[in-house]
């Protein structure tokens, strides 16, 4: 497989929410999902329309994501968008794909949970991951949050997932957040994260008395 055969694949397996390689998904996988100007992810969807299948190879575990889960992002959006309305599906697809390109890296279920598998709020994950503050909550994610906890605990201000979500990551493990190191240059005033396994509290720093002490 050629360098830029390999890098179009591997952008368009982060763009439509995988985290295993994307040669080996089904053409059920890919054939809502579709890529303008990407030639590679086109004739790979057009190969696999032809229902031919790829073996294991050995570049599979350098596609394979970090943020492994039982659940990703294409399969959530592919089930939960089977018997929906096809305007508004198609609406939520486009939504998905035309996020940015920092935020593509976002393939698993587990990336959007704390340690105790409650949904992190929109604004928090950007902040845990240094993405972008600028911009609203994106459809995709308006319509995975009612999904994964419903609109009922959503009222109540209740993160946990509800069935058969919560079961589906309550055994695999989740990358805890290493914590993010605090500028020694005082005059600048971060945001920062303290995560518990009882929730997170985020703040900007007043003051720092010194290297090691800071004010939120």
């Amino acid at each position: 497989m050629g360098q830029t055969t390999c890098i179009r694949l591997f952008q368009a397996q982060r763009r439509i929410g995988f985290n295993t390689p994307i040669f080996l998904a089904s053409a059920n996988d890919l054939m809502n999902w579709q890529l303008s100007g990407n030639l590679n992810y086109n004739v790979l969807l057009a190969i696999k329309a032809q229902l031919y299948s790829f073996n294991n190879t050995r570049v599979m575990q350098d596609w394979n994501e970090i943020h492994s889960s039982s659940l990703f992002l294409n399969q959530f959006f592919n089930d939960a968008l089977r018997n929906s309305d096809a305007t508004e599906g198609g609406r939520i697809r486009h939504s998905f794909l035309q996020r940015s390109l920092g935020q593509q890296f976002l393939t698993s279920l587990n990336q959007f949970l704390m340690l105790d598998n409650q949904l992190l709020r929109w604004g928090c994950i950007k902040s845990l991951y240094n993405l972008s503050a600028q911009g609203n909550i994106p459809r995709w994610f308006k319509f995975f949050e009612l999904r994964l906890i419903g609109s009922l605990r959503m009222d109540n201000g209740v993160r946990k997932l509800i069935a058969p979500y919560n079961q589906s990551v309550e055994a695999s493990s989740k990358i805890i957040l290493r914590p993010i190191a605090v500028f020694t240059d005082r005059r600048v005033k971060e945001w920062v994260a303290n995560i518990r396994t009882d929730g997170i509290i985020i703040g900007k720093i007043v003051t720092k008395p010194s290297f090691t002490q800071c004010t939120v």
